[in-house]
């Protein structure tokens, strides 16, 4: 249990550090000013997520799932915040 609470907050730790070290907020606000500036293009990448995302759950894919990289890094199917259509498959 100790050793649980230390990780979650070493865990915690490198997300706070690495919010305040890397330029998140320049990112953020660079993504959305493409997000604006390409109302079309971010709507297309929206809807081919949640295609990508439906045709995982049609082929049985999990598209949650992680793979690793050569260098162990985790890399996702789908994005996270895309989700299958459920009744498209059925």
């Amino acid at each position: 249990m100790r050793r649980r609470a230390l990780l979650l907050f070493a865990v915690v730790l490198l997300l706070a550090a690495a919010a305040l070290l890397l330029p998140v907020k320049e990112s953020v606000r660079a993504a959305l000013g493409w997000m604006a500036s390409h109302r079309e293009s971010s709507g297309l990448a929206f809807i081919g997520l949640y295609v990508l995302a439906t045709v995982c759950l049609a082929l049985g894919i999990d598209p949650t799932k992680q793979n690793q990289s050569n260098v162990g890094r985790p890399i996702r199917i789908v994005d996270k915040s895309a989700s299958p259509i459920k009744e498209v498959p059925a």
